[in-house]
């Protein structure tokens, strides 16, 4: 009897031994597997990660093109839209002036040559309505080069705060507050869809 007895609690320890290797085995696989599966996540997101840095290095590269050829055109373009508008404010001075004295002379004179003054006082206030459009056309003209450029620059900065925001270098809080601000600022077309 005693002997069947040790026999049966060895056999009970033996499978109880068993049974325990087993539950290690099993938690093993499943603690292998699940690192496994944390690893591939990590990198589908480096993965990710890196594609979306490199999507944004691109577009940052191309809005900077795009924001140095938007200042190379629209520097001279203002300069020039600056000196135009100044030289015809000038000339508008200049006929307003000889106007004034076509008036005035027109007072002065018999019948007939004051309806021929006149006509010149005229025709000097025309050229100067014309210098004064011009000069509007020119100072409009310089206000949309420079708004062109801004607005190249915003773009630029976005894709800037996107990068930083992706890399980590930026908090979300502060990132978010800058982005919303240029989001306000760049209410124009051309802006990302980020926004």
């Amino acid at each position: 009897m005693k002997l069947l007895l040790q026999r049966q609690q060895l056999q009970r320890r033996r499978s109880q031994s068993k049974q325990q290797l087993l539950l290690r085995q099993q938690q093993q696989q499943r603690r292998a597997h699940r690192k496994q599966k944390q690893q591939q996540q990590q990198l589908l997101l480096q993965r990710k990660k890196r594609r979306s840095s490199t999507r944004i290095h691109l577009s940052i590269e191309a809005a900077a093109a795009e924001a140095a050829a938007a200042a190379a055109t629209a520097m001279p373009e203002a300069a020039a839209a600056a000196a135009t508008a100044a030289a015809t404010a000038a000339a508008a001075i200049a006929a307003a002036a000889t106007a004034a004295a076509a008036a005035a002379a027109a007072q002065t004179q018999t019948v007939a040559p004051a309806v021929t003054s006149a006509t010149n006082a005229a025709h000097y206030y025309r050229r100067v309505e014309i210098a004064f459009a011009s000069a509007a056309a020119a100072a409009a003209a310089a206000a949309a080069a420079v708004a062109r450029l801004l607005q190249q620059l915003l773009q630029l900065l976005l894709l800037l705060l996107q990068l930083l925001q992706l890399k980590g270098w930026l908090g979300r809080r502060n990132s978010s507050k800058v982005f919303k601000r240029c989001c306000l600022l760049a209410q124009q077309p051309g802006v990302p869809s980020s926004c």
